[in-house]
């Protein structure tokens, strides 16, 4: 039987998030063990605590930090915004547990999401 999650549900197998920035465009996708499904609020909760965290952390396999791999746009003399960057973050019973690069992540769960990154799952 499928098991749908909604926010704060406290997942009890491991779900792989993604976090993808494209200029403008931020897409939030979720990989999981079969038979759990996440909703679209549910990644868009997740996805943005993990974009928020992912700023001050360190990929669990490498342990270079994530925002090494962020490129970045200026707005100003001072400031400036995120262009591209790829990540991963491992959610398990309902909180982030670890986070991967891009280089890092999951292989099967890499090429999982970004063959349904489109796609509502």
């Amino acid at each position: 039987m499928t098991e749908w999650l909604r926010p704060g549900d406290r997942n009890a197998k491991p779900v792989f998030l993604f976090v993808e920035i494209d200029g403008e465009e931020t897409i939030y996708g979720s990989v999981a063990e079969r038979g759990v499904k996440t909703t679209e609020e549910w990644r868009q909760l997740y996805g943005m605590l993990a974009q928020i965290s992912a700023v001050y952390a360190h990929c669990c396999n490498c342990g270079k930090p994530l925002i090494e791999d962020a490129e970045f746009v200026p707005l100003g003399p001072n400031a400036h915004a995120v262009k591209k960057w790829r990540f991963c973050a491992v959610v398990h019973h309902g909180e982030i547990k670890a986070f991967y690069c891009w280089e890092c992540a999951p292989p099967r769960s890499k090429r999982a999401f970004l063959l349904t990154k489109y796609v509502d799952q």
